[in-house]
């Protein structure tokens, strides 16, 4: 079999299972399960739409089973900034409720044609395949379901309504003023390695 003929074929194969593994988490719409074929070929695995919380103007991405302490963005931070493993999104409001659109694909993908006042990227370890969007009041409800854990993802962050939050939030809780688009999509390998002084093993992403 030709290199290109197995390259193929591989691809293949890695479309299915992902599109049957995160077709089937909670919270997952637009299912391409019965179009294997198409998602292959356009790269995009799944959406997810869900509400997010902000409080004192941000809200972070980190691997759902880690809840570490790290260190938080100074003052004059981008919109997107990494601490350790946490990704910080820097909102417009103190608090509030944005929607949040969240992408995943096999692939880097297109930078959406969309308006949007900011964007920015990333790179986050997802040891556990799952998200967690959390800000100072706690974590949401759902975390976002990559679909594939043990991986190194890429994400891109879009955000729209920066500014008409930042009036709203003074004088209510605003609901989906602010909206966010989150595009991920897997950038490393997983190497399996005997976890240290226990038998069992660890994802170490390279």
């Amino acid at each position: 079999m030709c290199d290109d003929e197995a390259r193929m074929r591989h691809r293949a194969a890695h479309c299915r299972r992902l599109v049957v593994q995160v077709s089937a988490g909670p919270g997952m719409i637009g299912s391409f399960a019965g179009s294997e074929e198409g998602v292959c070929r356009m790269g995009l695995v799944s959406r997810q739409q869900m509400d997010a919380d902000v409080d004192f103007y941000a809200l972070w991405l980190e691997d759902a089973d880690d809840v570490s302490e790290r260190d938080e963005p100074g003052d004059g931070a981008s919109f997107v900034a990494v601490c350790g493993q946490r990704v910080y999104l820097q909102s417009g409001g103190h608090t509030h409720t944005p929607a949040l659109s969240v992408e995943v694909w096999d692939d880097q993908p297109p930078v959406d044609g969309g308006v949007w006042e900011a964007q920015g990227e990333a790179g986050m370890d997802v040891p556990s395949g799952q998200v967690g969007v959390w800000t100072y009041g706690g974590p949401c409800e759902d975390a976002i379901e990559l679909g594939e854990a043990g991986r190194r993802w890429h994400v891109r962050a879009y955000v729209s309504g920066r500014e008409q939050v930042r009036e709203l939030a003074e004088q209510e809780v605003a609901v989906h003023a602010e909206r966010y688009l989150l595009q991920f999509w897997p950038v490393g390998h997983p190497q399996v390695l005997a976890e240290e002084g226990t038998g069992g093993v660890v994802a170490s992403v390279l």
